[in-house]
């Protein structure tokens, strides 16, 4: 009897392991709330947007919250650029890296009016 129930939570065990959070980061990636400055440079695109949507297109789905629907709000460092469209402008050259930020993260970082969330970029000022 103590036999089985050890074998039970074992196999229990390792099937809560096995549903472990998935990433919605590019196969082979690693973080999916950044793109580092390593994969911007590998990826033939030529402005920001385009690298978002081949790096983490689920960044770029609409999100809902309280019956509206949108898109996050687009930060260069600490300050508001606009919106998506803005990363068009964007060359990916002196692009450092890009955070995603959930609208619960986004809040408490950036404030309440980001109910959709945050795609911060992080430029090298440095030149």
């Amino acid at each position: 009897m103590r036999m089985n129930m050890l074998r039970m939570i074992a196999v229990m065990a390792f099937a809560l392991a096995a549903c472990g959070p998935a990433g919605t980061s590019a196969p082979g990636r690693g973080n999916s709330r950044l793109i580092t400055e390593q994969e911007i440079q590998e990826s033939p695109t030529t402005n920001l947007l385009e690298t978002v949507q081949r790096l983490r297109p689920g960044w770029l789905t609409p999100r809902y919250h309280g019956g509206s629907r949108g898109y996050p709000a687009v930060f260069v460092g600490s300050q508001r650029y606009g919106e998506i469209d803005y990363l068009r402008n964007v060359e990916t050259a002196n692009v450092r890296e890009v955070h995603f930020f959930d609208p619960v993260a986004a809040s408490a970082r950036f404030g309440r009016n980001v109910p959709f969330g945050v795609i911060q970029v992080i430029v090298d000022i440095g030149g």
